[in-house]
C-alpha cells in the first residue's frame, strides 16, 4: 500500500507544473463567463469535469515521452501497482476536482449576484462525479493498452458516447415507459443509490482487471 501511495504522489508531482495560477485565473474566468452567459450551475460542473480528465491523461503523456514506464521496471515497481496508483489517483483527481467545482460556483454565485442552490448544485456534482469516473472506465483501458499517443483521440469517444445514449433511449423507449422509470426511481431512492453504486463498482472493477492485464503484456 505504501508503494501505492508514493505513486499517487508521483503522479501529482507528474500535473503540478501544469496547475500554475496562470492556468487557475485563465480558468476561473472561463468560468465566470459560463455562468453569467449560460445561468446555470451544470456548465461550470462540466467544464470542470472535462479539464479533470485532460489532468488525469498527462501522467500517460509525461510517462511516454520520458520512458518513465521503463524506469518502473527498472525500479522493479509491479505493474499492478502502477495501474492500482493510477486508478486511485483519478478517484482522487476526480473528488477534488467535484469539490473545486462546489467552491467555484459558490464564489461566482456570489461574484455575478446570482442565487446559490446548495441542494440543486450537490446533485448536479455528483452527476458528474459519476459520469465522470465512468468515463475514465472506458478511458485508462485504451490508455494503458495503446500509450498516450496512439490511445489520445480513441480516448474521447466515450464523450461522443454520452451525447448518444439519451438519443438511443428516446429511440427505443416510449415517453410512458420512460416517466414510469423516473417514477419510479423517485420512489426508490435508496435502492437507486444503491444500484448505482454498484454498477460504479462493477464498472472500476471490470476495468481495472483490463488495464492490468493490457499493461502486464505491454512491451517497454
Amino acid at each position: 500500500m505504501r508503494k501505492t501511495l508514493s505513486f499517487i504522489k508521483l503522479d501529482f508531482i507528474t500535473i503540478k507544473p501544469y496547475l500554475t495560477l496562470k492556468n487557475l485565473i485563465i480558468f476561473a474566468v472561463i468560468m465566470l463567463c459560463i455562468l453569467i452567459t449560460s445561468g446555470t450551475i451544470a456548465a461550470i460542473v462540466g467544464l470542470v469535469a472535462f479539464l479533470c480528465v485532460t489532468y488525469v491523461s498527462y501522467p500517460f503523456a509525461v510517462g511516454e515521452q520520458r520512458g518513465i514506464d521503463a524506469l518502473y521496471i527498472t525500479l522493479a515497481i509491479p505493474r499492478k501497482t502502477v495501474v492500482r496508483g493510477r486508478y486511485l489517483f483519478a478517484i482522487a483527481t476526480d473528488l477534488s476536482a467535484i469539490a473545486l467545482s462546489f467552491v467555484v460556483t459558490l464564489l461566482m454565485s456570489i461574484v455575478s449576484q446570482k442565487p446559490f442552490a446548495v441542494t440543486e448544485t450537490a446533485l448536479v456534482a455528483l452527476i458528474a462525479f459519476f459520469m465522470l469516473s465512468l468515463t475514465q472506465t472506458l478511458q485508462l483501458p485504451i490508455y494503458f493498452k495503446l500509450g498516450y499517443t496512439k490511445a489520445k483521440v480513441l480516448a474521447y469517444a466515450p464523450f461522443v458516447l454520452w451525447t448518444l445514449i439519451p438519443l438511443l433511449f428516446t429511440g427505443v423507449i416510449s415517453p410512458d415507459i420512460g416517466v414510469t422509470i423516473l417514477n419510479w426511481l423517485k420512489a426508490n431512492t435508496y435502492l437507486s443509490i444503491g444500484l448505482c453504486l454498484a454498477a460504479w463498482c462493477a464498472a472500476f472493477l471490470a476495468s481495472y482487471t483490463l488495464s492490468t492485464r493490457f499493461y502486464k503484456a505491454r512491451e517497454f
